[in-house]
């Protein structure tokens, strides 16, 4: 059996055209299944919060829910999330700079 996972575009703030793909998972270890839709549910409710135009190398992003969303203060789920694609965003522009210079 696998847990269930939901995939769900949202529009880049970029440009019209360009799709960022975000999938949500929680995996059975953390709950039974209204837990994880409660966990799933929160972290979904945190994207209408993130101004992906802020992370224009980002085009898919796969969020992995943990028991601790579920509990923890929705302003610090956001804080985490932006931080977390503020770092992923930094990497994919370090990796592009030193694939572009050789």
């Amino acid at each position: 059996m696998q847990a269930g996972a939901g995939m769900i575009p949202e529009n880049n703030q970029n440009d019209i055209d360009e799709k960022i793909w975000i999938g949500f998972t929680v995996t059975k270890t953390v709950g039974n299944a209204v837990i994880r839709n409660r966990i799933r549910r929160r972290l979904k409710a945190t994207i209408t919060q993130i101004a992906f135009h802020k992370y224009p190398l980002i085009k898919e992003v796969v969020i992995i829910g943990r028991f601790n969303a579920l509990l923890a203060p929705f302003k610090d789920i956001v804080r985490d999330l932006e931080w977390s694609l503020k770092n992923l965003n930094n990497a994919f522009f370090l990796h592009q700079k030193e694939t572009d210079n050789g």
